[in-house]
């Protein structure tokens, strides 16, 4: 169904009959990993382009397991599922984020997180480099971010988290002051 191939036209042919070129490498190499461990479903999910009936070609998400012993099977049993929605959510969140990070290199701003929960501060690559480190993120409780914070602007910029953590304010918005790693 998934195809929109009758039974009867798929009988007779290989799943290889239909798979885009691009991916037959990839699938050949999972057909044989599936082979290779019988009666087990050892081998990894394999990610494909098949086409479809109306010629256009569908993401499906396979695993296989060998039963090619089993006198009941006597084959390659595999299950199969459509993951084309799922693939052009991907690539729609892929090309947002590579938007994103265009726009936060080229205004030379970095991103953080907070966790309500935990206190952990979250700063992306480019807010350590702002601050002068260079690791890929920096973690950092609420006194270690504190530590970062110049003293005169600790107190304002805690009333302001706590006043959209309320709900007193809908956004949250401060300028302080931040210690670069040499303490400067």
């Amino acid at each position: 169904r998934i195809l929109g191939y009758k039974v009867d036209v798929m009988v007779g042919h290989s799943l290889f009959d239909w798979v885009h070129r691009d991916d037959l490498p990839l699938l050949r190499e999972r057909f044989a990993c599936a082979m290779a461990v019988d009666g087990r479903s050892d081998s990894p999910a394999a990610a494909f382009r098949v086409r479809h009936r109306d010629g256009h070609f569908i993401w499906l998400e396979t695993t296989s397991t060998n039963l090619s012993n089993d006198a009941a099977v006597g084959g390659l049993v595999s299950v199969s599922r459509d993951i084309t929605q799922r693939r052009a959510d991907e690539a729609a969140v892929a090309e947002s984020r590579a938007k994103l990070d265009l726009a936060l290199n080229g205004a030379a701003v970095g991103t953080w997180e907070y966790d309500v929960i935990t206190g952990v501060h979250r700063f992306d690559a480019r807010c350590a480099r702002i601050l002068g480190i260079e690791r890929d993120e920096v973690i950092a409780d609420l006194q270690q971010l504190a530590a970062m914070t110049h003293p005169d602007d600790i107190v304002a910029a805690r009333e302001a988290l706590v006043k959209h953590l309320r709900g007193d304010i809908d956004w949250y918005e401060t300028e302080y002051r931040a210690r670069d790693s040499a303490g400067a």
